[in-house]
């Protein structure tokens, strides 16, 4: 079994690796491992993630990490020491450490520091629904597998990683062995889907998370929409994770008749969490919805635009999955603004 690894944004494909032994994230423990052997990355920063902006600075100094310097991975022992160091100097403080790894086996070391814990989110969890069968649960693994072996690989022709929604309706590729991957899943979930759709309520959170991504190759987009809105702010941060990259993946096929103040008040509350995968998953999916859907941009600004701001400003994010999406999503908000 792999570790779990998350999804940064619809079209943005990257991984974030949890890094070090074992470190809590998300109130689980998550040990680290990874498909494949050690391998150079170029590293092009410290993302920093905490509900203190204005030690964002001060913590990034903590990690003597320059922009573009080349190290094993995961095999280097200093990404642990970095995290023990940040560690020690906020005991008091919830601590994490991650990796992004974008294409072309480069990527970004993110900290999280938490100093006022986030109080519980929704509770998704049924105790009667089935647990997700070993062989979807597999096919969710390898999606994975197969994710994180193209991205340290690179794009052999530009547009290697180019996703989108085929006419069948499913999550679908350019690249050959994930649109092979895509159009065999995509039968397996069809034949399976009733069991799928259950467990995305299952209180296995491995599962859930596993039964949310399967969707995406359901063919069925209204329940994509659905499955997705609901696990927004599921109690687990990879099933929040999942759910709202399904959401952002389907979002142009939200229909004109459905109401989007719902889904932006649950996405503002998950942009304000202290968590990288939180934060990018909910600034993209608005940036998303503000772009394929124009209507939106003024529920939008009155739903968080401050909070949008801080995020493409704070100084915490040097990425473009947070702090250049924020910036994006400011410009069409601003845009349509001055329209008025």
């Amino acid at each position: 079994m792999i570790a779990r690894v998350r999804f940064l944004k619809s079209f943005f494909l990257a991984v974030l690796i949890v890094v070090g032994t074992t470190l809590a994230i998300g109130g689980e423990q998550e040990t680290t491992s990874t498909a494949s052997g050690s391998q150079k990355v170029e590293w092009l920063g410290v993302e920093v993630v905490t509900d203190k902006p204005v030690l964002a600075q001060e913590i990034r100094g903590k990690i003597p990490l320059p922009a573009h310097t080349v190290l094993d991975f995961p095999g280097d022992a200093r990404y642990k020491q970095w995290c023990d160091a940040v560690r020690a100097a906020y005991p008091k403080a919830a601590v994490s450490c991650s990796s992004i790894l974008v294409e072309g086996a480069k990527g970004y070391y993110v900290v999280q520091v938490e100093f006022v814990p986030t109080r519980s989110r929704k509770d998704t969890c049924d105790p009667q629904a089935p647990k997700l069968s070993p062989q979807l649960r597999a096919a969710s693994d390898h999606f994975i597998e197969l994710l994180q072996a193209s991205l340290m690989k690179g794009p052999s022709d530009g547009v290697a990683y180019r996703e989108f929604v085929n006419d069948q309706e499913f999550l679908d590729y350019a690249d050959a062995h994930l649109h092979k991957f895509a159009v065999s899943t995509h039968g397996e979930v069809r034949a399976h889907l009733h069991e799928v759709l259950a467990s995305t309520k299952v209180c296995d959170a491995g599962d859930r998370s596993a039964a949310v991504q399967l969707m995406n190759w359901s063919g069925d987009t209204s329940a994509n929409i659905r499955i997705g809105a609901d696990g927004i702010l599921d109690q687990d941060e990879g099933v929040r994770n999942s759910s709202t990259r399904l959401i952002g993946v389907f979002m142009g096929k939200l229909g004109n008749s459905t109401s989007v103040e719902p889904l932006v008040r649950t996405l503002c509350v998950q942009l304000g969490y202290t968590s990288f995968s939180d934060r990018d998953k909910a600034v993209n999916a608005l940036l998303a919805l503000a772009d394929q859907h124009p209507s939106s941009r003024k529920t939008i600004r009155a739903g968080c635009e401050p909070l949008i701001r801080q995020r493409a400003s704070d100084g915490e994010s040097i990425s473009p999955q947070i702090q250049g999406s924020a910036a994006n999503l400011l410009t069409l908000l601003s845009g349509s603004a001055s329209s008025r």
